[in-house]
């Protein structure tokens, strides 16, 4: 179902701080308000995670965070 991650993962704490608020299940203006940043850079953060963790979509961000942000988290 989801793609193979892309070795090795390298996430900036920005993307690592998203990643975990996506698993809280957070929204974009949730998480933007949170961080203080505005939706646009949550979008394109969730884009680059998207990118290198070899997703395809929202979605699939969403059920990676939450099956798997163990694993993600502690390669870096």
């Amino acid at each position: 179902m989801l793609a193979e991650i892309k070795n090795p993962i390298h996430l900036t704490n920005r993307e690592k701080e998203i990643f975990l608020l996506l698993k809280q299940g957070l929204k974009n203006c949730e998480i933007a308000n949170q961080l203080f940043i505005s939706t646009k850079t949550v979008e394109a953060h969730k884009s680059n995670l998207n990118l290198k963790l070899n997703l395809k979509n929202t979605n699939e961000l969403m059920l990676f965070s939450v099956n798997f942000s163990c694993e993600v988290i502690k390669e870096n």
